[in-house]
C-alpha cells in the first residue's frame, strides 16, 4: 500500500511541483526487425526528420527512446517506424513477458538452425559429388538434392525472406535483403543447371579438369549461408538475453522508496514516483 504525504507536514518551500520537460514527453517504443546497427541508425534518422522529435535507438535492447511534442501520439511514431520497414509498439516494461518472448525467439532460431545443419551435411557431400563426378548420378538425383535443400532455403531461411520482402515493400534494404538474395540466386541457378543445363563431364581428363568443367550446382552454398547466418543470429540472441538480464538485475538495485523529511523532523517513506519537487529527503 502506498502512503501519500500530507501537504501540511511536508516541507515544500512554497514551490509548486511541475513535471520536467513537460513540452517534450519521453516515449519508449519496442522495435522489432533490426538485424544490425545500421538498422538502428536508419530508424533514428527516420524519426529525427520529424520536427520537434529527438530519438535514440538502442540495437542491443531493441528500444527506441523518443522525445516528441505532446501532440504526437505513440501510434504515430510506430507508424513512422513501420514505414521504414520495421515493427514497433509502445514499450511496456514487463520483465517476465520480455523474457518469455526472448526465449521463444531464441528457441525458434535454434530449431531452424538444427534442421538446416542436419540437412547441410549430406547435401554438401552429394551436391559436390554429383557436380564433379557425373557417373555417380543416380535416377532422380536432382530431386534428392532438392529434397535436402528446399526445407532449408524455404523454411529455415523464411525469416530472411520475410524481412527482405518487407524491406522492398518500403523501398529499403537491410542485411536480410543481401542474405535472401544470395540464397535465392544460388538456389535458382542450381535448379536451372540441374534440369536445363544437365551436362556430362569427361572424367578421363583428370580430377582437376572434372572440377573445372563440373556443373554449376550451388545448393550447398545456399544452405551453408543459411546455416552460418542462423548460427550467428542464435549466438547473438543468447548474448542479448544475457545482457538484458544483467541490465534488469542492475535496474532492480535502484531505489524504489525514499524517506521524506516532515516538519516535525520525522521521516516518512514513500514511493519514488510520488516524490515532488521541493521535498527534502534523506
Amino acid at each position: 500500500m502506498s502512503v501519500t504525504t500530507p501537504p501540511s507536514d511536508v516541507v515544500d518551500d512554497g514551490r509548486v511541483s511541475e513535471p520536467v520537460d513537460s513540452d517534450t514527453p519521453r516515449i519508449a517504443l519496442a522495435v522489432s526487425g533490426m538485424t544490425c546497427g545500421a538498422c538502428a541508425n536508419r530508424i533514428e534518422r527516420k524519426l529525427n526528420k520529424i520536427d520537434g522529435v529527438r530519438a535514440s535507438v538502442n540495437y542491443a535492447t531493441a528500444v527506441a527512446t523518443i522525445e516528441a511534442p505532446p501532440s504526437m501520439t505513440p501510434q504515430q511514431l510506430c507508424d513512422v517506424v513501420d514505414a521504414a520497414g520495421f515493427g514497433a509498439e509502445e514499450f511496456v516494461d514487463h520483465a517476465s513477458t520480455d523474457t518469455s518472448a526472448g526465449d521463444e525467439h531464441t528457441r525458434s532460431i535454434f530449431r531452424r538452425l538444427v534442421v538446416a545443419l542436419v540437412l547441410f551435411i549430406p547435401l554438401a557431400d552429394l551436391s559436390i559429388m554429383f557436380a564433379v563426378v557425373p557417373s555417380t548420378r543416380i535416377a532422380g538425383w536432382q530431386f534428392i538434392l532438392l529434397g535436402l535443400a528446399l526445407p532449408v532455403v524455404g523454411w529455415a531461411a523464411l525469416p530472411f525472406h520475410r524481412a527482405a520482402i518487407a524491406g522492398l515493400r518500403h523501398r529499403t534494404t537491410t542485411m536480410d535483403t543481401l542474405v535472401s538474395s544470395g540464397i535465392t540466386a544460388a538456389t535458382g541457378w542450381s535448379i536451372y543447371s540441374m534440369f536445363v543445363r544437365d551436362s556430362t563431364a569427361d572424367e578421363t581428363r583428370g580430377v582437376w579438369a572434372a572440377i573445372v568443367s563440373s556443373d554449376s550446382i550451388y545448393l550447398e552454398v545456399a544452405v551453408g549461408v543459411t546455416v552460418f547466418v542462423l548460427a550467428g543470429r542464435y549466438f547473438e540472441a543468447k548474448a542479448k538475453r544475457r545482457a538484458g538480464g544483467a541490465l534488469r538485475a542492475l535496474a532492480q538495485l535502484g531505489a524504489r522508496d525514499v524517506s521524506v523529511l516532515l516538519r516535525s523532523g520525522e521521516e516518512l517513506r514513500i514511493p519514488v514516483a510520488e516524490l515532488k519537487e521541493g521535498q527534502k529527503f534523506v
